[in-house]
Order: C-alpha cells, then structure tokens, then sequence
C-alpha cells in the first residue's frame, strides 16, 4: 500500500530539497501536496487526509505545534516535525503532543530521512491492520445480528434492523449467487474491499464495504442479483431485495412470477403444528401428507429460503424428540440442496428412516406374522375401536384361537395389551403437550373421560391431572 504525504516548509527552497532527496516510491509512499504554512496545511488535512504530515515547527502563522494540535481532532496522520538545533524544546513538545518523532534539518540528509520513512512505514501498516481487523469484527458482528434479522422477520415483520456502527465506511454492497459458483471470498478480494462470505442453502452472500463505490464491483462472477454502491445503512434492505429476487430460482419456479416482499409473507405454523401432532400420535400417512402441503405452502407463500432452512432444521429435531435420535441436519449441511424440491426429498427420506425406526421399536416381534401385523395395526390405530373380534378379522383367524394365541406370545391379553398401549400415548401426551384431558382420551381411543380416568389411573397409580402436575 502506498502512504500519502504532506510536505509543510515555509522556506521554498528547504522544501524542495527535502522532496528531492526522498525515494518516494521505493519507500512505500507517495507526495500528495505541499504547504507553505499552518493554516495551508491544516485545509488539505481536512479535506485530503494524508497519512502522513512532514511539518517545520517553526512557521509563520500557525506553527507546526499548533498544526499538529489541531491535525489530531480532525485525522489520523502521522507526523515526523523538522527543527532546528536551537528548538529542541519545540521538539519535545511536538513528541508529548503526538507526533511519531523529529529530525534536525541540518542532518535530514537522504539516509535520515529514509530511516524515518521505513519507521513511519511500520506503524501506519500495524494500524492499518489493527483497523482492519477491528472493522472484520464489526461487520461479522453486523452481519450476523441482521441474518438473525431476516430470520425472525418471519415472525415478526415489525423488526427494526439492528443499528449500523458509527466508523463503518460510506458504501456497502451485497452480492448473492446460487449455488456453489464462487466457494470462497478470496475470489472477490482487492486491496480496497474486504469481503465477508455468509452461506445458507443454496445460496451465498458476499457483503463488501469501501469508501470507493468502484471497489465493490468484481467481474467474472455470475451474479444472479447484485445491487452496488449505497449507502450502509441500506444493507438490511439491499439483502433482502437480493434475497427475493432470488428465490424464484430457490423454488424452481418458471412461471415468471415475482416474489413477495417480507410484508406480504405468511408462515404456515398451523399446518406445521398439524405435521408434528400427526407424528406424536403415530398418524404416519398423515404426516407423510401433511410433510407435503407444508412444502406446497412455503413455495406459494414465496418464503425466504432461509426460513425454510429453519423449517427444515426445526423438523429434523422434532424428528429426533419423537424418535430418540441425534438431530443431524444443519444449515451447513443443507447447503448441499440448491433446490426447494431437493430439500424436501431429504426430509422425506429421514421420515420414512424414522417411521421405520418407531414401527420396529413399538412392535414386540413374535414368531407370529399375523400377531405382528395385529401388534403394528394397534400402534397405528389406537383411535380405533379395537377388540378382538376386529382383531381376528383382519389377520383372518378364529377369535377363541387368538385370544389364547395372543397372551402366548406376548405375556398379556389383547385388552391388556392396548390398554396400555393407550396409557403410555396418554403419559406422553400429559407431558409434552398443553392438550387439554378431553382432546387426549380422545385421540388415544378412550370412549368417555370417566373410563379413561379408571383405566390410567389402574396402570399409573395416579389420576391424569395428578400425573401431569406432578412432573411440571
């Protein structure tokens, strides 16, 4: 990187030998302007903002102490001060008021000035690196807090986005691509734009920022959406924009039509609520579809791609409660489905392992494939009138031969066997819903509370409103 200079000598002559004897280039640095006294000087800080400021000390009007005095309210320039053997005290001052040291003008010869150059060159490329990793930490830290922004929009579309911090440059920009075009940042790096990547589900963002609106324009990516050159304080808008211009290819979609803005969405919690209640009371085939219409709803709803990462990851760890098993979907790994339709093949793939998983696990294997059959029919049905007239029916066998056959192989009568079988979904219910005591007996296959109350009560010990109390 090349270093700024300001050159300050009131003395023609002095000034321009002390530019011709300095290398410039070769020492990292360039001149940007010249000044013939303070007040000059302290106009070109302003509105240029050197990097660094070589100033006499002792100059007509405002001296180079005042200089500098004033200099370090408005800007972050270096300063090295030249005097005289007689002004050492001036000296002094200038190093209590800031400045990065000082030389002699009788000695500033070509090896002097050099030396000091390269010292200056060191402490402005260590806060330099100080700034830029104060900065990386501030846009990761801004970044995130508005992920989580439009994550919760769906929730609440009357969130504010979080506030911009007060240093951060004039200009930002936000690229998003699909899919894995562009796998890393450095791709998009230069020496005037730092890049952050933040990837989710098919999609990935880079968010740069740079007082130079040119800089946040890289070529050779094939950006689907690529909004430049706004204001910061825009960024939660711009992302969004982005986001929804692209998520007519997030869904597959052909027919042209845009998608809707955050305001105009609406999550279908209650068809989400359905899928899971249809799960914990075993309902498989209707969990199957109703997997089916949640998906149908996020596409016609047009909800963000990252909402459905959540709804994805939300139902992975259900899937897991239900059925004891590590949840293992994440949003790193769902990047792998560009797709909405992919997406959802995988989360039908781990039900059907999971409803497998539960079947086995609820099903007392015999040796017996018509009392298995009658065993899996009592888990998937317990809603139902079960008896066992209806139970030899539909493995077609004599009722006197099954109700001497069943306790044979499973150690219990039928009646005894689903019985509790409804107990232990009653048991579950109580204690992991706010459904209310009727709506239980209900759908565990009770016919009227009071016989619900008698029946939990004889395998528990406890009434159903004691049980739930007492675990709360």
């Amino acid at each position: 990187m090349t270093w700024k200079v300001l050159m300050v000598e009131d003395e023609p002559f002095v000034r321009r030998t002390l530019i011709n004897q300095i290398r410039w280039r070769e020492l990292g640095f360039e001149l940007a302007g010249e000044a013939e006294d303070g007040n000059e000087a302290m106009a070109f800080i302003r509105s240029k903002q050197p990097d660094l400021v070589i100033s006499d000390i002792m100059m007509p009007g405002m001296n180079g102490l005042e200089l500098l005095r004033q200099a370090k309210l408005v800007s972050d320039a270096k300063f090295v001060m030249l005097t005289c053997v007689n002004e050492f005290e001036y000296a002094r001052q200038a190093l209590e008021y800031g400045a990065s040291g000082y030389l002699l003008k009788l000695s500033a010869n070509e090896q002097a000035l050099g030396q000091m150059l390269e010292k200056i060159d060191r402490e402005l490329s260590q806060e330099a690196d100080r700034k830029q990793r104060h900065r990386h930490m501030q846009m990761n830290s801004y970044t995130e807090k508005l992920w989580s922004y439009i994550e919760d929009l769906v929730e609440d579309s009357t969130l504010a986005p979080p506030d911009v911090p007060v240093d951060f440059p004039r200009f930002a920009a936000v690229l998003s691509v699909l899919g894995d075009q562009t796998e890393t940042p450095e791709a998009l790096e230069s020496e005037d734009a730092d890049w952050l990547k933040h990837s989710s589900c098919g999609q990935v963002s880079f968010i740069g920022w740079s007082d130079d609106a040119d800089a946040l324009s890289p070529a050779g990516l094939d950006l689907r959406f690529c909004p430049l050159a706004f204001p910061v304080e825009g960024l939660h808008e711009a992302w969004l924009r982005s986001l929804y211009a692209l998520n007519p290819e997030w869904y597959g979609r052909t027919d042209g039509r845009a998608a809707s803005s955050v305001g105009e969405t609406r999550y279908p919690w209650r068809t989400e609520r359905e899928l899971i209640r249809a799960l914990e009371f075993t309902e498989w085939d209707r969990g199957r579809a109703l997997l089916e219409e949640l998906w149908r709803e996020l596409e016609a709803n047009d909800i963000l791609f990252v909402h459905v990462v959540q709804t994805a990851e939300r139902l992975d760890r259900t899937f897991a409660r239900l059925l004891g098993r590590p949840a293992s979907m994440e949003s790193h790994s769902i990047q792998k489905f560009p797709r909405h339709r992919e997406l959802l093949v995988r989360l039908k793939y781990k039900l059907e392992n999971d409803i497998r998983t539960a079947v086995l696990r609820q099903e007392a294997v015999t040796d017996r494939d018509d009392i298995n059959t009658i065993i899996a029919y009592i888990h998937r049905n317990l809603r139902e009138n079960i008896t066992l007239k209806s139970m030899a029916k539909l493995v077609n066998i004599d009722e006197n031969y099954l109700s001497a056959l069943f306790p044979k192989k499973t150690g219990e009568t039928l009646i005894n066997y689903v019985q509790k079988c409804r107990v232990e979904k009653a048991k579950k219910l109580l204690l992991e819903t706010d459904l209310s005591l009727t709506d239980i007996y209900e759908q565990v296959g009770f016919v009227n509370e009071n016989y619900f109350f008698r029946i939990f009560k004889r395998w528990t010990g406890e009434t159903p409103g004691k049980f739930r109390k007492r675990d709360k």
